[in-house]
């Protein structure tokens, strides 16, 4: 009995196409990453960020703050309304740390955010390849690899996993509009630029977006170039708008600036770094340290690999286009982050696992063209065509001959194949499972911030950020822990004023103010607007009976929190009691009235508003 060979893989990949299977796959895909994540939504807060962007965020009932300000330098306006609109339905009484939101539904809007961009790369690689089998192997490592753990259980994240989710829905929207005639074509057009400007609203790393359109019409699409040059003259100007906002907001002042050459050795250390996750998905932690000035000091060799990279991906772009257009996604998705124009997180760690989270397309697309065989031409999409008719020489799991008609194979090298192209289509699953059970397992190790940063502590004794974390969840349990977290912290930044903050009211609490004091200054230095520790430098002195000193510092703090816009009603208080134990009783009714303005909850201030006022009534 002789066969074709053309019943091998190819018929194994293409089985079960339709309507229907696709429905199933992508069912399938959305159960998959409901089941690795849906644990998030009974995570706790993490006291690293969430605070400053979500719990204690003061602007929320604002429409217009988060449009000219940023909470921690990063403008992404429709982020905060998303927030403000969760926060508004999961109120609840305070917590045992003061907390009043429910955390549970800021992690169910990552899920369902995460699940949305899944179904949108699923539908993107399937219409690029014609292969549903390889789009889902391909989604399945978007969805689940453990390096998208951190920009989906992380509720401060739903801007990566948001703007991610409208970034694919644009590119989605785009490939369809390459597809479609008529009408049609611009109702796409338009519904992927109203996709795209949503998402640059939500984060600015979706301005590499028409890069990415540029690279995949190029390379895979090779035709009806007057719609590229549409959508590229209305999206590029948008993407040069965001940067600017970007930079306008994040200038990075905290980072030394670099040569260039410095800054591609910083940038290909990235590069390389990531590569090796993707390949060795273990110890995936919050805080892998690699400053800037850490990798340059440490002679670090590995740019090398991300240069081989680049030079493997040019010289593939004829042989291989599918390859080149997987490496070129992979890099521009990450490469507003690689540290060619500095960004304030480097301040900590260039590397981040949130940061390749755009970059994961990549790698998905570069799945989906290992299981899609060359020899077989995508149907399910006019873009499969240029996409099949490119891959000549391509990345294949096969390279079957083209002719109508094979020469027939004898029944024992048939069967032979069929094994081999079964235990192909079974690795993948299991690669797949692995990777599932990676991530669930680091799900677990963000459900609250102890947990997370005592796991980082253990892989990185040396963590910078998880000293300075630790020393704030020690504070109140652990002083003496607390103060060699804080330590270990000054080790590696000495000017950090948020530790020098924190160590000091430790300190405090311990009744060593001496001590104490030398760390709000120290915090001062390092930033002279720190206006909390302005204000507790005005206490301190008020105690030491430093009343002229104690004036100072809380006009001080309130003069710093002012030009910050973020309005704080202690240093009133405290600047009103003192007025009011000297008898300036009018000065210090207007003091209380603008604590009571900020917070009216403030312990103290309306018995001693009352006092002044009484005062004031009763002089002649």
């Amino acid at each position: 009995m002789n066969v074709s060979p053309q019943k091998t893989l190819t018929s194994i990949l293409t089985r079960g196409t339709g309507r229907g299977s696709y429905v199933l796959k992508l069912a399938g895909l959305l159960a998959l990453t409901t089941i690795v994540f849906a644990p998030t939504i009974v995570n706790h807060f993490i006291a690293w960020d969430d605070q400053q962007e979500i719990y204690a965020n003061a602007h929320f009932d604002s429409l217009s703050w988060h449009w000219t300000h940023t909470q921690e330098s990063v403008w992404m306006p429709l982020t905060y309304y998303a927030w403000g609109g969760i926060a508004a339905l999961s109120q609840q009484a305070p917590d045992g740390d003061g907390i009043r939101l429910d955390p549970a539904p800021f992690h169910a809007a990552s899920v369902l955010s995460h699940a949305v961009a899944v179904a949108m790369v699923f539908l993107i690689l399937r219409r690029l390849t014609g292969r549903e089998w390889a789009a889902f192997f391909g989604g399945a490592v978007f969805a689940v690899h453990p390096l998208q753990v951190e920009s989906v259980a992380w509720a401060s994240e739903l801007t990566t996993a948001l703007s991610g989710a409208l970034f694919f829905a644009a590119l989605d929207q785009y490939l369809r509009c390459v597809d479609a005639e008529g009408r049609r074509k611009w109702i796409f057009g338009a519904v992927a630029t109203v996709f795209y400007i949503l998402s640059l609203l939500t984060k600015p790393t979706a301005m590499v977006l028409p890069a990415m359109v540029l690279v995949i019409h190029v390379l895979l699409v090779r035709r009806r170039w007057i719609r590229l040059a549409t959508i590229l003259g209305i999206w590029i100007p948008l993407a040069v708008a965001d940067f600017l906002i970007a930079r306008h907001f994040q200038p990075a002042e905290q980072v030394p600036s670099l040569p260039l050459v410095q800054r591609l050795i910083v940038a290909g250390d990235a590069v390389a770094f990531y590569l090796g996750k993707l390949v060795w998905p273990f110890s995936v932690l919050p805080d892998y340290g690699r400053m800037p000035q850490t990798v340059l000091a440490g002679h670090s060799l590995l740019w090398i690999v991300a240069l081989v990279l680049v030079v493997v991906a040019i010289f593939s772009i004829r042989r291989a286009p599918r390859f080149a257009t997987a490496a070129a996604i992979f890099l521009l998705g990450v490469g507003p982050l690689l540290g060619l124009v500095k960004f304030d997180y480097q301040f900590y760690s260039t590397v981040a696992d949130r940061y390749v989270y755009l970059s994961m397309f990549g790698v998905g697309l570069f799945v989906a063209a290992l299981l899609s065989p060359s020899g077989v031409t995508p149907s399910s999409s006019t873009l499969g065509e240029g996409w099949g008719e490119g891959s000549r020489g391509g990345v294949a799991l096969a390279n079957r001959d083209r002719s109508s008609n094979p020469s027939p194979t004898p029944l024992p090298e048939y069967q032979a194949r069929v094994r081999s192209a079964a235990l192909a289509f079974v690795l993948p699953f299991v690669c797949i499972a692995a990777l599932a059970v990676l991530s669930f397992i680091q799900v677990q190790r963000w459900r609250d911030t102890r947990t997370l940063f005592e796991y980082n502590a253990s892989i990185r004794p040396g963590s910078y950020i998880s000293n300075k974390v630790l020393g704030l969840e020690f504070s109140q349990s652990d002083p003496t822990r607390a103060a060699e977290h804080f330590r270990a912290a000054l080790a590696v930044h000495s000017d950090d004023a948020v530790v020098h903050y924190n160590y000091g009211n430790l300190l405090a609490g311990q009744k060593e103010l001496p001590q104490a004091i030398e760390q709000w200054e120290q915090a001062v230095r390092c930033k002279p607007d720190h206006y909390r520790a302005l204000n507790n430098l005005g206490v301190a002195a008020q105690r030491n009976r430093q009343i002229d000193l104690a004036r100072d510092y809380y006009e001080q703090s309130i003069r710093a929190s002012e030009q910050a816009n973020e309005p704080f009603a202690d240093p009133h208080r405290n600047l009103g009691l003192l007025l009011l134990a000297e008898g300036r009783d009018q000065d210090a009714v207007a003091q209380f009235e603008a604590a009571l303005h900020i917070n009216p909850d403030l312990l103290g201030v309306q018995r001693a508003l009352e006092m002044a006022r009484k005062n004031t009534r009763s002089v002649p």
